[in-house]
């Protein structure tokens, strides 16, 4: 799927990528293993969202992992690694751990930013995320293969008898008692014949697909003090529009319970019915999950009633406010022959043996010269 055109990456879309198989997005996710920032959990439970503070997540967080703390003492100091074994977990359902191989450029990278006054976030799972960090993965410690959420949460409860999972099928609305279902989920879209999600105007792909940003159409920054007094008016007109909407929004109206689910294998397929005994848990990710409600009926009111939807229940909340992390790529062929380039593992047979057997002593490391370079930011510059 991919976005609209979005005014600040040159008006291009961005196409982003869905795992559509049992695990979904952790099939083909960074695997990094990385928690949000404690000031931005402690803010939201000062907006009202109790039990959301970064104290109150932690123990959920450390119920997750089965964290295995790095091996090599030498490697953890050369590579900024460091843990906070109080902030980890050690019985849970996923693996977190570190890659039995390391790209000696990321020594360099980490010198040159401290030589920049860069700060380090040796842990990042700590909740102090300022700073450069080595992230660990989610990663099995032995076998070095991805931890899914498949593997995590599916495979060892697959033969429970109370367990049914179907794949190549997609929910298309959920169902409510007294509520008259969304024909408009069920009516297939001309020449689509995925889920329901449509053809996809021309996009670049997620990393930039080599857009380069013209940055001569950027306006200059204005001088400090204006931007804060521009700052300050912008405040003020979100509290008044807040508290105008606030007064003017029409009440949720009365309660919903849902009683099951409608689904089907694709956009031309039959649908089916599957009626819940208990409850509903929608659990489609921070794309499809809002996607769904809207298609449910839940929403605003007026973006789903220009869309053809019965309106259930106004929720202005649903579908607004998705965030995603930017992402700069910053690529620097080196041009020596004791600095290795990723771009190796295609043409040189004999490093791709180097890595796949290496056992990531970093002893054994040192005595290989194709392993090791330490460079400062000038003799970086310099190459």
């Amino acid at each position: 799927m991919s976005t609209v055109p979005q005014t600040f990456l040159d008006g291009y879309s961005r196409s982003i990528p869905q795992g559509r198989a049992l695990g979904g997005g952790t099939l083909l996710n960074g695997m990094l293993w990385n928690r949000g920032g404690r000031s931005d959990f402690d803010d939201w439970s000062r907006l009202g969202n109790h039990g959301w503070a970064w104290d109150d997540m932690l123990p959920y967080f450390r119920k997750s992992e089965t964290y295995s703390p790095i091996q090599s003492s030498d490697i953890a100091t050369d590579y900024s690694i460091g843990e906070d074994t109080n902030v980890h977990g050690y019985a849970g359902p996923v693996n977190v751990s570190f890659p039995h191989y390391y790209w000696n450029s990321s020594i360099n990278l980490f010198s040159a930013l401290t030589e920049l006054g860069v700060p380090t976030a040796y842990d990042p799972n700590a909740g102090d995320i300022a700073g450069a960090s080595f992230l660990p993965f989610g990663l099995d410690p032995v076998t070095q293969t991805r931890c899914t959420a498949r593997r995590a949460y599916y495979d060892p409860v697959a033969n429970r008898p109370n367990l049914w999972v179907t794949t190549g099928q997609t929910v298309t609305q959920i169902l409510f008692d007294g509520a008259q279902g969304n024909a408009n989920a069920s009516a297939p879209s001309v020449s689509d014949f995925s889920t329901g999600e449509g053809g996809s105007p021309a996009t670049v792909d997620i990393f930039g697909g080599g857009s380069m940003l013209n940055t001569s159409t950027i306006p200059p920054d204005p001088p400090n003090e204006q931007k804060r007094d521009l700052a300050r008016k912008v405040w003020h007109w979100l509290k008044t529009i807040t508290s105008i909407l606030r007064r003017q929004a029409p009440s949720p109206g009365p309660s919903l319970v849902a009683t099951g689910v409608e689904f089907a294998p694709d956009a031309q397929g039959v649908r089916q019915v599957i009626q819940a005994t208990r409850e509903v848990i929608l659990a489609a990710g921070a794309i499809h999950t809002p996607q769904i409600m809207k298609l449910s009926g839940l929403g605003p009111t007026d973006e789903l009633q220009s869309l053809g939807i019965q309106p259930l229940m106004h929720l202005p909340g649903v579908g607004n406010n998705l965030q995603d992390h930017m992402q700069v790529w910053c690529w620097y062929p080196y041009h020596n022959e004791w600095t290795i380039n990723p771009t190796e593992l295609n043409t040189n047979q004999t490093f791709v043996n180097e890595a796949v057997s290496s056992s990531a002593t970093y002893p054994q490391d040192l005595q290989n010269p194709w392993l090791t370079s330490y460079l400062t930011v000038e003799q970086l510059l310099d190459q």
